[in-house]
């Protein structure tokens, strides 16, 4: 299918020069690639509405904010007085 420029609204850079953009006409999000070979689609649905991709993308945040939540952290350090007089020669 031919798409014109005008039938879509960019709204979010996907990576550098490649963009989500809805659709006005059928309703659908796409991807945009501005890199793309002869064998390649340089429009790729990805979502049926705004609706379902702020759903999906929403849900994506979530999961990687548990990810986030469940991996150790550090909650305290010290260092010995000996690692100090090392750090504070290599400064001078």
């Amino acid at each position: 299918k031919t798409f014109s420029e005008l039938d879509f609204l960019p709204f979010a850079e996907a990576t550098p020069g490649d963009y989500i953009a809805f659709n006005m006409q059928e309703q659908f999000v796409y991807f945009i690639s501005h890199d793309f070979s002869e064998n390649e689609q340089s429009h790729i649905k990805i979502a049926d509405s705004l609706k379902d991709y702020f759903s999906a993308f929403y849900a994506s945040v979530q999961k990687k904010k548990e990810v986030l939540e469940k991996s150790p952290k550090i909650i305290s350090v010290r260092y010995s007085d000996e690692f100090l007089a090392i750090i504070q020669k290599w400064k001078k």
